[in-house]
């Protein structure tokens, strides 16, 4: 794969495979996330809903494994009750509806796990994201929308192809607290339920960026892209250090 191959690719799966072990679990976890607050609207019961906001919050440290898995758990009872719900999502003449990608996105990733327990630690992360972006592309507007998801890649795991910026915060002195707590709001404050971060908020981010001298072309072209960004935005990422 060229970087123009990467930038013009509208497949995930191509993309994933492409990126194979150097995607951090984290990110590959919050592109599953993405991918099932792409199709929010199709999720027809509460326990679904809370399943996919649990693992963000897990991914966030807000609440413990146990409590992630608990969520899991009711998400999969409510599941199985519901026979034509689980009717289809087990048909695999019919395709998954918006549930399967939670399903996947959800997943505790835990030994016990019968869909993981042949799949190597390592790779579990990985196998869940190709689950969740294969379940959320056949539901919904997706289907019409092929290159939605690579979008969505893209804004999570920059280009391989590229250096990666520096971290600006991360410097002693770095660029001030105003642009800290710039950074960290635009990460927090999200529209909801699409989980976007707020282009307004990264607006008044890039502005206040270029004020405090800080030029990094990929980082500050990225932040003024058209997006959709997400939580794993790789250009927030940078500038708040996480992996």
């Amino acid at each position: 794969m060229t970087e123009a191959d990467w930038n013009r690719c509208t497949e995930p799966h191509a993309l994933l495979g492409f990126l194979g072990r150097r995607a951090s679990d984290r990110k590959l976890r919050l592109f599953s996330c993405a991918c099932c607050r792409k199709i929010w609207h199709r999720l027809q019961h509460e326990w679904a809903r809370r399943a996919l906001e649990a693992t963000e919050e897990y991914l966030e440290g807000r609440i413990t494994p146990q409590e992630a898995a608990e969520a899991y758990n009711r998400f999969q009872e409510g599941l199985k009750a519901s026979i034509e719900a689980y009717r289809l999502l087990r048909g695999s003449q019919l395709g998954g509806p918006a549930e399967g990608a939670v399903l996947w996105a959800s997943l505790p990733l835990n030994p016990e796990e019968p869909e993981l327990e042949r799949v190597d630690r390592r790779w579990r992360p990985f196998m869940a994201a190709e689950e969740a972006a294969d379940y959320a592309s056949r539901s919904g507007r997706i289907a019409e929308e092929p290159g939605a998801l690579a979008t969505l890649l893209r804004d999570i795991f920059p280009s391989p192809f590229r250096p990666s910026p520096s971290n600006a915060l991360a410097v002693p002195g770095g660029l001030g607290e105003t642009v800290r707590t710039l950074t960290q709001a635009a990460y927090e404050h999200r529209l909801l339920p699409s989980g976007e971060l707020d282009p307004a908020r990264l607006t008044v981010l890039v502005d206040a960026l270029l004020a405090a001298g800080y030029t990094e072309g990929v980082l500050l072209d990225h932040l003024r892209g058209p997006g959709p960004h997400v939580r794993g935005c790789f250009a927030v990422d940078w500038l708040l250090g996480r992996a």
